[in-house]
C-alpha cells in the first residue's frame, strides 16, 4: 500500500528515531492485519519513550497485537499498562478491557480476572450505542467458569435475546441449566443446540458422560458472533424464554419461603 511505503522512507530516512512515523506506520500495519511489523514498530516507539509517546495509545495497541498473535501473558502486561498510564479515548476503553478479558480466558487459570475485565468492558460501552452481543456471551462464559451459574444463565439468555439461533451460547446455557439441578431446561437447550447445528459433532451430547462436565470450551475466547440478529427497533425489555422464567419462579418460592421463616 502507497501509506506504508511513504511511512516506510520516512522512517528509513530518519533512521527510525522519529516515533510519529513509528506510530503511524504501526497502525497501517494493524489496519491490513500485519500485526507482527506493528508490534515490531511500537515496541521501537515505546523504546524512545518521551513525553511524546503519551497520547499514542502505544501499549494498548501493541497489546491488541499481540493477542491476536496469541501472546496472551505479554498482551495482558501492555493492556493493563495502558489502564494505569496511557489508556486510549473512553471510546476505545471497552475495547481494551474486552481483549484483556479475552486474554485472560485464553490463558484459562485465572477466570475471576476475566470476569472482572469483561465486566469493566460491558460498563464502558455507550448506553445509547449498538448492542455487543459478543461482549456479553464471553462474560456469561467467565461467569460459568468461575461457577456463577445463575449469573451465567441470564447472560447466556441476553446473548439469545439478540441472537436466538446461537447454538453456542444455547449449549452453553444448558450446563447452567444442568448446574442448577433445572434438567429439563438443559436437556431442551442440548438438543436445540443440536438441531441449529446438526453437522457440529460438539454438539452431540452423551447424556451418561455430560454429567462429569460442568462447563465446556468449544473453542478459544474472542470468536463468538458480534451482528445481532433482532430487530434493534424492537422493544428492549428482555423477553424471558421458559427456563429462565421456571428459574426465577424458583427464586422467587425460595424468597418467600425465607420471609415465611423470619415471621415465626
Amino acid at each position: 500500500p502507497e501509506a506504508i511505503s511513504d511511512l516506510s522512507a520516512a522512517v528509513e530516512k530518519s533512521g527510525g528515531t522519529v516515533l510519529q512515523y513509528l506510530c503511524n506506520r504501526a497502525q497501517c500495519f494493524l489496519e491490513f492485519g500485519l500485526f507482527t511489523r506493528a508490534d515490531d514498530d511500537l515496541s521501537k516507539a515505546i523504546s524512545i519513550g518521551g513525553r511524546e509517546s503519551q497520547g499514542n495509545c502505544l501499549y494498548y495497541r501493541r497489546g491488541v497485537a499481540r493477542f491476536v498473535q496469541q501472546r496472551f501473558e505479554e498482551a495482558i502486561k501492555d493492556l493493563r499498562k495502558a489502564v494505569h498510564s496511557d489508556p486510549p479515548p473512553e471510546a476505545s476503553m471497552a475495547d481494551l478491557y474486552y481483549h484483556l478479558g479475552l486474554c485472560e480466558a485464553n490463558v484459562g487459570t485465572r477466570p475471576q480476572r476475566a470476569l472482572h475485565a469483561f465486566t469493566e468492558a460491558m460498563k464502558c460501552l455507550p448506553s445509547e450505542g449498538p448492542p455487543k452481543p459478543h461482549y456479553v456471551h464471553e462474560k456469561a462464559k467467565a461467569l460459568q467458569m468461575c461457577g456463577e451459574h445463575e449469573k451465567a444463565l441470564r447472560n447466556f439468555s441476553e446473548v439469545l435475546r439478540w441472537q436466538p439461533l446461537n447454538a453456542r451460547a444455547m449449549f452453553r446455557r444448558a450446563f447452567s441449566f444442568k448446574a442448577l439441578k433445572m434438567f429439563d431446561e438443559a436437556a431442551e437447550d442440548f438438543e436445540a443446540a443440536r438441531e441449529l447445528e446438526p453437522n457440529d459433532m460438539r454438539f452431540v451430547v452423551n447424556y451418561k458422560k455430560i454429567a462429569d462436565y460442568e462447563a465446556v470450551t468449544l473453542g478459544p475466547a474472542g470468536y463468538e458472533d458480534q451482528i445481532p440478529y433482532r430487530d434493534a427497533e424492537a422493544s428492549v425489555v428482555p423477553s424471558l424464554d421458559r427456563g429462565v422464567a421456571k428459574y426465577n419462579e424458583l427464586v422467587a418460592e425460595v424468597d418467600d419461603d425465607d420471609d415465611d421463616d423470619d415471621d415465626l
